[in-house]
């Protein structure tokens, strides 16, 4: 069985393996908490009741005369009054489409790639879509590790709600809108723009039960949502946990509200422009989105679902109103004030916020991110973040309060090279400690102090003095802030390898065509874009990356493949379409390759651009048959004709990657996964009983390739005696790194979790001829027992490696009465011995911290006493507070030489190893003698590095 909670990440892969019950955590379902995230779309962050609070922002918006204080939004305060509200929330961009791209996947605009509304030219919507498959996305992971279901309804942007991995939603198709929600059966109005999010756009705004477009008065609410509340039901039915994207188009134009709610608020306002009422429309329609949402949190409430429901409010962008025009003003939208940016973040979970959990609702003025939503919805299930990820759980507010910096960036909406969004860079922002710097790629910098660092008091929230001639130091200091940050966000691993997209003719697909080249570096080929004009959308197409057979064409073994489904393919448009491998193949550099298309069944065609006269010098074009061009019908010859193609390939030039976890013998079957921002891979599990490097392991199982999220699961049969697992990469590609955490244990405190290696046989003075008995038991989840006699507690089997550095690492806890208890690098054989860690007068063969509490004595006094091969040296330490012990091993010359560290402070280092120690150590763990009172081992944890 799994024991405590034992994980390993290395962090030079960008690879994380994970250790649990994957099914018992399924058959556990209606434990796990549903996700329902809500955006409001172009909405000033001060359009709230909640916000206009003495406690919260009322102090900033009086300072700004012509805001109008009159948004009526009670739903959205029950939430905010029951939740954590951030009231200083940020968007990393002031746009719809890359705002939603970074919520969803947790990254930056500049890691998606997708950084305005519309690509350069409008016919390359389809590739531009595709963007969102190289980054971590929240519903395919959610998917992926706990098998939850998705549902995309209101404003995307992304393409097919699929492509962002949702199982359901009403985006069906980003450009053909033929397919309408089965609960509508009218026309599809003016404003729901198939690239925005289809029939999708319409919930919250029409009554779905009597088919009106434009429902005047509107009377329920309930009726607008009636695809959510159905798919909920649904998932009620089935008792299975959700994640729902609820994006009303609200209170984004058109500003439509019913005539009783458009009265209401044209009542309260005296605008220049009266006989269009635009303000008067626009907070008619932030009415609306409230009444969507109390329609909403109502069914949650009659299902019974609502206190275990997490609930995420954000707008995607801030919106200041023109009062002639229903356009935004010019510091709003599209722009790097914060009138764009700002907006609240809100989290209710009334199971972790009072009254069932243990946080206090509370307003927060720490500036946030909607970056961190991701990482906040990701912790709620005790997973990591992915490594692409920067934000931080908003729950766990000590994270919040320690971040100083919030960044942010603004590009050209429309895109130039979807690949370089350097080209389109209007410029970056950072918001530190009441200050916000904008950097404009022009060279002007302006400054802000919108709020007091110290007071929280407003100065100038609206940005209307900019003070950066007075604080050049200041402007110096944050320039260089965001450099770094902009320099150092991890971008995506994938770049395109080969192309070809030079063309002067166009083929129809008749049975299989292809493209032969030649790779020019030694990656992972990820996928492959090509471009298609479809007569229709009824038949499917696979794409299978092949060896060259005896004629050079691409016909040998199979390599990989990737499929499309029909309804993705836009009739009478040539566009590009990504072939995005199912399992990424580790392709060798100079060695021709190829692909071959191969239409499903099905009436439609395809037709596809090709290029004569040899444009691309490293392959060529393959089809079946004859083909005319130009007046001549030609076979396939070797140089002829290429097709238009574009290869990506991921950067990644790992190889061999070992990571290891231990665990005993599985007493259920357990679940292993493994993931990584390296996708589609195909990986091994291997066994060992050893947790050594040069031990040889055993391949468990065939291997199993990732899926696009980077994703791959065993499962471990009850009788396999296993006590180490590692995964990796079943194909070599570069050069051999071993960086990461090796073992990391931190005893989740459910009893279960031992670090036992096997049964101990000597008894309490370790002559070895008596069994254990339940006196001198192991450590139990890190529980170190009291005794009158030495005796070893806890091994693992270990042999450090010529070439690194290993740090070993634990946490001492609650041992103030007793007389030593030990940490180090040993030799296993005689762990158990007294001499071993024992005696103090040393180590046998290794290193180890002894930690005593003054003999056994009560003034709370310790001392830590470092030992080799019977050299002690002594420390005091405070012993009624934790003990942070940590060594390091360092293998890389020819003497090996160790640090030692106790609560964050060398107190040795490069102390030399003698030479029978170094041939020894074959283990790591604890000892203990003459525990007068119990101790507790936290945060056991060995890593490695490669220099």
């Amino acid at each position: 069985m799994v024991r405590g909670n034992r994980f390993l990440r290395a962090a030079s892969f960008s690879m994380w393996m994970h250790f649990g019950f994957m099914a018992a955590s399924l058959a556990n379902a209606q434990t796990r908490p549903n996700i329902v995230l809500i955006l409001s779309d172009d909405q000033a962050w001060y359009d709230y009741s909640f916000m206009r609070m003495a406690n919260a922002e009322q102090a900033a918006i009086n300072m700004n005369p012509d805001i109008y204080q009159v948004a009526d939004t009670p739903a959205i305060d029950r939430l905010a009054a029951n939740g954590l509200v951030f009231t200083h929330g940020y968007v990393p961009v002031s746009l719809c489409r890359p705002s939603l791209a970074s919520i969803i996947t947790g990254t930056y605009p500049c890691q998606h790639k997708i950084t305005g509304n519309d690509p350069a030219n409008s016919n390359e919507d389809d590739p531009y879509d595709d963007l969102i498959y190289r980054v971590p996305s929240l519903p395919r992971i959610l998917e992926g590790k706990l098998g939850y279901s998705s549902y995309q309804s209101g404003k995307w942007w992304q393409g097919p709600h699929t492509k962002g991995g949702f199982a359901g939603g009403e985006t069906v198709n980003a450009i053909d809108t033929s397919t309408s929600p089965s609960q509508w059966s009218g026309a599809l109005p003016f404003y729901a723009h198939a690239r925005e999010g289809d029939w999708g756009l319409m919930v919250g705004r029409v009554d779905y039960v009597t088919d009106v477009e434009k429902p005047d008065p509107l009377t329920n609410y309930a009726n607008t949502i009636v695809p959510i509340t159905d798919y909920i039901d649904g998932q009620v039915a089935a008792s299975e946990p959700f994640f729902l994207w609820y994006a009303p188009f609200l209170p984004h134009y058109p500003y439509d509200p019913p005539t009783n709610i458009l009265t209401k608020y044209d009542s309260l306002i005296a605008e220049p422009e009266e006989n269009n009422d635009y303000i008067a429309k626009y907070y008619g329609n932030i009415e609306r989105l409230d009444g969507g949402i109390d329609a909403l949190m109502d069914h949650l409430d009659s299902t019974g679902l609502a206190t275990n429901t997490m609930v995420v409010f954000v707008c995607d962008n801030g919106w200041i109103s023109r009062t002639n025009s229903a356009d935004h003003a010019n510091k709003s939208k599209r722009s790097l004030y914060d009138g764009g940016t700002r907006t609240p973040i809100i989290i209710y979970w009334p199971d972790q916020i009072r009254p069932g959990g243990t946080i206090e609702p509370q307003i927060v003025d720490t500036p946030v991110s909607s970056i961190d939503i991701a990482s906040t919805i990701l912790a709620a299930f005790d997973l990591d973040p992915a490594p692409q990820m920067s934000g931080i759980n908003l729950m766990d507010l000590d994270a919040v309060t320690v971040r100083t910096n919030i960044f942010g960036s603004l590009y050209e909406d429309n895109e130039v090279d979807i690949e370089t969004v350097s080209e389109t860079l209007i410029g970056r922002w950072c918001r530190q400690d009441g200050w916000k710097l904008i950097m404009r790629e022009s060279g002007t910098r302006e400054l802000y102090q919108l709020y007091d660092s110290a007071t929280g008091a407003p100065v100038d929230p609206f940005e209307t003095n900019d003070v950066s001639a007075a604080n050049a130091a200041r402007v110096s200091q944050l320039s260089q802030t965001i450099s770094n940050w902009y320099d150092n966000v991890t971008d995506p691993v994938r770049t395109v390898d080969q192309e070809q997209d030079n063309v002067n003719g166009i083929a129809a697909l008749s049975g299989t065509m292809g493209q032969t080249f030649t790779p020019a570096t030694a990656n992972a080929l990820a996928g492959i874009r090509i471009p298609l004009l479809a007569s229709g959308n009824d038949r499917d197409m696979t794409l299978e990356v092949r060896q060259l057979d005896g004629q050079d064409a691409p016909l040998g073994s199979l390599l990989a493949q990737s499929a499309l489904s029909a309804d993705l393919f836009v009739p009478g448009e040539t566009r590009w379409y990504t072939f995005l491998l199912d399992s990424a193949y580790a392709q060798a550099s100079g060695t021709p390759i190829g692909f071959t298309l191969n239409p499903g069944s099905g009436t439609g065609t395809f037709q596809l651009p090709y290029k004569t006269d040899n444009p691309y010098a490293d392959g060529a074009m393959y089809f079946a048959g004859t083909l005319s061009h130009g007046g001549t019908d030609y076979e396939w010859t070797n140089g002829f004709f290429d097709l238009a193609f574009e290869t990506f390939t991921e950067s990644e030039t790992n190889s061999e990657l070992t990571l290891v976890v231990g665990e005993s013998a599985a007493a259920t079957n357990m679940a292993i996964w493994v993931e990584s921002d390296l996708r589609g891979v195909p990986m091994q599990l291997e066994t060992s009983t050893n947790l050594t490097n040069s031990a040889t392991w055993t391949a468990l199982s065939a291997n199993v390739d990732r899926s696009r999220e980077g994703f791959a699961a065993w499962t471990v049969p009850v009788d396999k005696p296993i006590e180490f697992f590692r995964a990796r990469e079943s194909v070599a590609r570069g050069s051999v790194q071993t960086n990461g955490v090796l073992y990391y244990e931190t005893f989740s405190g459910d009893g279960s979790a031992s670090l036992r290696y096997n049964s101990p046989t000597t008894n309490n003075y370790g002559d070895g001829t008596a069994v254990w008995s339940s006196d001198y038991q192991y450590m139990n989840n890190g529980l170190v027992q009291t005794g009158n006699h030495a005796r070893g507690m806890a091994l693992l089997p270990f042999e450090p490696q010529t070439g690194h550095i290993y740090e070993l690492s634990a946490t001492i806890l609650n041992n103030q009465a007793s007389n030593w208890i030990a940490l180090g690098f040993c030799e296993s054989g005689t762990f158990y011995e007294y001499g071993d860690f024992g005696n103090i007068g040393g180590i046998v063969s290794g290193y180890g911290w002894i930690l005593t509490r003054n003999g056994g004595g009560t003034d709370a006094v310790s001392r830590t006493g470092e030992g080799t091969d019977g050299g002690v040296a002594w420390t005091d330490v405070d012993g009624a507070q934790p003990v942070d012990l940590k060594i390091s091993l360092v293998t890389t010359g020819s003497t090996w030489t160790a640090d030692f560290n106790i609560n964050g402070s060398d107190v040795a280092t490069g102390r030399a190893m003698p030479a029978s120690a170094i041939t020894n150590i074959n283990g790591v763990g604890f000892s203990a003698y003459d525990l007068k009172s119990s101790a507790t081992i936290s945060d056991f944890k060995l890593e490695v590095q490669t220099p």
